[in-house]
């Protein structure tokens, strides 16, 4: 029962890490577009 419970921690802390490194790059393309528009 415990093990479960730190296993779905770990898979939230990984999706919520992921999901912040998908938003940076996200970020740094939009940054890269604007920067070739300008």
């Amino acid at each position: 029962m415990l093990s479960s419970i730190t296993k779905k921690g770990e898979i939230v802390r990984n999706m919520a890490s992921l999901n912040m490194f998908m938003i940076l790059v996200i970020n740094d393309k939009i940054i890269n577009r604007t920067n070739m528009i300008v």
